[in-house]
């Protein structure tokens, strides 16, 4: 008994690996599909002062 409850506890982990990883997917490529706005990267004005204690 204590075997098959191991292995439907992998299964049951692996499936929800996989509907995360399907979820996650399709998120991002809702979100490249709509992403219109262009990023550019400059340099800052000015930094600020970090004081690591």
């Amino acid at each position: 008994m204590s075997d098959v409850m191991q292995i439907i506890t992998l299964i049951s982990i692996w499936l929800s690996l996989l509907m995360s990883m399907v979820t996650l997917s399709g998120a991002i490529a809702f979100w490249l599909k709509h992403s219109k706005v262009l990023v550019k990267i400059t340099p800052l004005p000015r930094y600020p002062k970090v004081t690591i204690v």
